[in-house]
């Protein structure tokens, strides 16, 4: 008798053993997955991040260009210009005390 129980706490053993084994086989395939999803998303940030720092040494260079044109540029006086931008100035300026609309 005493033999039947061990073998059947054993078997018992045994078939919870299994259990647990493929259910840590089912977690290992789910976080394989999982990881492999991160892996994916960890490629397409760094591109993102590659394409942004190109961009900003092309904004950069840019800006150096830009800096470097200004003190070689001549400035070209245009007295209507300035004219139309000192009565826009005016305009606003007595805009703000403007008491047409008041109520």
């Amino acid at each position: 008798m005493e033999g039947i129980k061990k073998s059947e706490l054993i078997a018992a053993r045994l078939k919870r053993a299994s259990s647990a084994v493929k259910t840590l086989n089912a977690e290992i395939d789910e976080l394989k997955q999982r990881l492999s999803l991160v892996e994916i998303h960890n490629e397409e940030l760094q591109d993102l991040i590659d394409r942004i720092g190109e961009s900003a040494a092309q904004i950069a260079s840019s800006i150096d260009k830009s800096m470097e044109g200004l003190g070689t540029e001549e400035f070209i006086f245009n007295e209507d210009e300035s004219n139309e931008i000192a009565s826009a100035e005016e305009f606003s300026a007595s805009g703000s005390v403007d008491n047409d609309f008041d109520f």
